[in-house]
């Protein structure tokens, strides 16, 4: 809280501001002035909680200044303070509600008592606007979650849309969803307990004023938010700009989570909002298949990925032969076939994991004696996962383990060989990343750097920058080509950021290595 302490006697500003623990009251701050005029500029300049003013003051009187104060701000608390006896002062006072009167001389315990009685007078004041708030908004809230169903009484909606005037006299509407994902397997669902709706419905009402959004919203204990926001028009334009603002904003917010944001198109009336959010739930499903984190509805009809049994006969088959190349070609088959459909049904699409994964499971030793315990379990870790992504790889993780110990037994050499001639084929290309060289060998990202580090001595990335750099080295003494070229050679798209490898590789810059180079190579022709 603000105090403002205005008095033109030096010795009382003096000793309130060193003697008195404001802090201790509540008070952060405390300004001082010296008159009237210079208080009210104050007054104006920031907010101010309680006036603690003299009622007699050179250029401005305290009466004067108070009813001054109180036009800009009704709600600051004024305490007089007045060493005359004068009625007529007091009776002005007491027409202005002031909370308190400090005659003077006057002790320092009256100025904390009179001080202390203003604060809760504040607090009290906060605490009711605040649960009327929250009272509006929960209502709010109930009106946001009718809004959801599609037989809703308009006179029940009007009922809980009591004081959202500016909610319901708009001309376009809008549901998004925001959908929250766990980070971790000890983050708890901050929207499943009772308190909790208590404590966010301010904080999300707050991010929508800063973003100068209107609109209303529902908590659910499914770990989702529901808004229902205005716009000035029925514009796509609009809808987009307002799902990105709503996105970055409570992406900071709850940076603990990881979050997606579906949205449904725009409609004419609040009372059809039910249309809007039944697309946006729609939307907030084809999270699993993307990895985009707004999604907005479109009027692009979604298709459904057909299981072929054949195909997983043939999985099947190769799984016993272990033939490692039909049975990656088939996992990569079946990503990108759901990928390319997304209507299909979450539900079908872990069903279909969950056969593949016992599978798998059947064919390694060590696990064949769990098998019958297994079922429950592993559906268990399949239900909570939120992305094909994650399921993907996860089944994929699986089938590397199946795969690990035929390796060790058997070393490839020619899948090494094999992994660095497709390493040296593409040198050239800035975007060679650990996906293309996992995709090009039939190997998960974690199982190819731990495959490759056991059969060189060395990580991918070590080897790629070894290779580039020595490619350059012998460019720069054999060629005459500019190093530029040189550097796009070496997969550089940038020829500083190349300079500045090459220098810390060789501890010499590229031309001056060039230089250096064919200066020696002359001298031992000579």
């Amino acid at each position: 809280m603000v105090l403002l302490l205005a008095d033109d006697e030096y010795h009382v500003r003096a000793r309130l501001s060193t003697k008195v623990d404001w802090q201790a009251l509540g008070i952060d701050t405390v300004l001082m002035c010296d008159d009237g005029d210079t208080a009210l500029e104050k007054i104006y300049e920031q907010p101010v909680d309680i006036l603690l003013t003299d009622l007699k003051m050179p250029r401005m009187s305290g009466i004067t200044l108070a009813q001054s104060a109180l036009i800009h701000n009704p709600d600051i608390k004024v305490i007089f303070m007045s060493a005359y006896d004068d009625k007529n002062f007091l009776k002005q006072a007491i027409g202005l509600h002031v909370v308190g009167y400090l005659e003077k001389p006057f002790s320092l315990e009256e100025v904390t008592e009179t001080v202390s009685e203003a604060v809760q007078s504040i607090e009290d004041r906060k605490k009711h606007t605040v649960a009327k708030e929250l009272r509006g908004q929960l209502r709010c809230a109930q009106a946001a979650t009718m809004l959801c169903r599609y037989a809703t009484h308009q006179d029940e909606i009007a009922e809980k849309l009591n004081g959202c005037e500016e909610f319901m006299k708009h001309s376009a509407y809008v549901t998004m969803l925001a959908v929250f994902e766990e980070e971790g397997e000890e983050e708890k669902n901050i929207f499943s307990e009772r308190d909790a709706f208590s404590f966010h419905y301010p904080e999300l009402y707050q991010i929508l004023s800063d973003l100068k959004l209107c609109g209303i919203i529902a908590l659910t204990k499914e770990q989702y938010i529901i808004f229902h926001l205005c716009l000035d028009a029925p514009d796509p334009a609009q809808r987009q700009d307002a799902a990105v603002k709503l996105y970055k904003e409570l992406q900071e917010h709850y940076a603990m989570f990881r979050l997606h944001l579906s949205a449904g198109s725009v409609v004419t009336s609040y009372l059809t909002l039910h249309r809007s959010y039944q697309e946006a739930v729609i939307g907030s499903k084809r999270h699993f298949f993307s990895n985009e984190p707004i999604l907005l509805s479109s009027c692009n009809e979604e298709t459904i990925y057909t299981f072929q049994e054949k195909a997983f006969e043939d999985f099947q088959q190769a799984l016993t032969v272990r033939d490692k190349k039909a049975c990656y070609e088939y996992m990569e088959s079946l990503y990108r076939g759901l990928l390319a459909n997304t209507g299909t049904l979450v539900r079908d699409v872990k069903n279909h994991y969950f056969r593949l994964l016992l599978l798998i499971i059947s064919e390694i030793p060590s696990f064949k004696a769990l098998l019958d315990h297994t079922e429950h379990s592993l559906w268990e870790i399949l239900s909570p996962i939120t992305s094909l992504d994650k399921l993907n790889n996860y089944t994929i993780e699986l089938l590397d383990t199946f795969f690990a110990p035929l390796a060790a037994e058997n070393p490839r050499t020619e899948q090494i060989n094999h992994t660095l001639t497709y390493i040296h084929k593409n040198l050239s290309d800035p975007g060679l990343s650990l996906g293309d060289i996992s995709k090009a060998n039939y190997m998960s990202v974690p199982y190819l750097c731990m495959y490759f580090k056991e059969q060189t001595g060395t990580t991918i990335r070590a080897y790629i920058i070894d290779a580039r750099m020595k490619t350059a080295k012998r460019l720069l003494l054999e060629s005459s080509s500019k190093i530029a070229e040189i550097a796009e050679q070496c997969g550089f798209s940038d020829q500083n950021y190349f300079t500045k490898c090459f220098s810390k590789y060789y501890g010499i810059s590229p031309s001056k290595f060039r230089e250096t180079g064919r200066r020696s190579e002359n001298s031992e022709e000579v």
